[in-house]
C-alpha cells in the first residue's frame, strides 16, 4: 500500500513497525476500514485498490477498467476522500 494513502487513513505500516508496537493494536481499524471499501460503488472499491495496494498508475487503472484516465483519477480521489472521512482523517 502506498505509504501516503496509509498515512491519510491513519493506517500502520506492519511491514515497516516495530513489532513491539503491536501490543494493542486496533483490531477495529480494520474492521472499519473493510466496512468503508465496501461500501463504496463497485468501480470507485477497484480503482481505490488498484492504485493504493497493487500501486498502478492511472493509465493501467483506466486500462482495466475500460474508463478515461479522468474518470480513473476521479474514483481513486473519490474513494480515497471517502475513506478518509469514515475512518477519520481530514
Amino acid at each position: 500500500m502506498d505509504a501516503s494513502a496509509r498515512q491519510r487513513l491513519g493506517i500502520v505500516d506492519v511491514e515497516k513497525a516495530d513489532p513491539a508496537q503491536w501490543t494493542g493494536l486496533d483490531l477495529a481499524v480494520g474492521e472499519r476500514l473493510q466496512a468503508a471499501l465496501e461500501d463504496l460503488p463497485v468501480e470507485t472499491r477497484e480503482s481505490v485498490w488498484l492504485r493504493v495496494v497493487d500501486e498502478l498508475p492511472y493509465d493501467e487503472i483506466a486500462s482495466r477498467q475500460g474508463c478515461s484516465l479522468t474518470a480513473a483519477r476521479q474514483r481513486v480521489s473519490r474513494g480515497m476522500r471517502r475513506l478518509a472521512v469514515v475512518m477519520g482523517g481530514t
